[in-house]
């Protein structure tokens, strides 16, 4: 499954930095549906209560930390509820390792909201050598107890940097 996130002109719009305009997952069980918020804008759409991911991928040539940052919005409101997210990343097909999930708390609207992972890419695990090829899967551990939402996590934007 190829879903298409946020176009480019409408990250641009907001920031200028690198992002995902696409992720992948060839396992129909655990790849994300395509949907979109009520202004048109693509997202890939995670359920609750199973684990799902998608997969981006981006050249990369620095050799410090990477943060990453997500644009995304939930397709129900539910107040005072939290979503369950995990990082993993691989360098040139590399295995993939994951960093420790995390707890976030979900919005309790349908707008568009932007959330930091706490933890980086460390700049220890980018290879020698100057080009490299950084896959990221961003899981949603929605099976896992501390995800208490019930609605769609719905990811319109992967951003390399810390918002």
């Amino acid at each position: 499954m190829e879903a298409t996130l946020a176009t480019k002109a409408y990250v641009d719009a907001q920031s200028q930095n690198k992002f995902s305009v696409y992720g992948f997952n060839s396992d129909e069980n655990s790849a994300p549906t395509q949907t979109s918020n009520s202004d048109g804008v693509p997202a890939a759409s995670y359920p609750h209560g199973s684990d799902r991911y998608l997969i981006m991928e981006t050249d990369w040539a620095k050799k410090t930390d990477i943060p990453v940052s997500l644009e995304y919005f939930m397709d129900t409101e539910e107040a005072a509820k939290t979503l369950c997210l995990q990082l993993g990343y691989s360098f040139d097909g590399a295995t993939f390792a994951w960093l420790n999930a995390e707890t976030i708390t979900a919005p309790s609207d349908k707008l568009s909201h932007q959330v930091a992972f706490a933890s980086t890419i460390p700049a220890s695990a980018i290879p020698v050598g100057d080009a490299h090829t950084l896959r990221i899967k961003i899981r949603r551990l929605g099976s896992n107890e501390a995800d208490t939402h019930g609605g769609n996590f719905c990811l319109t934007a992967v951003k390399y940097y810390r918002v």
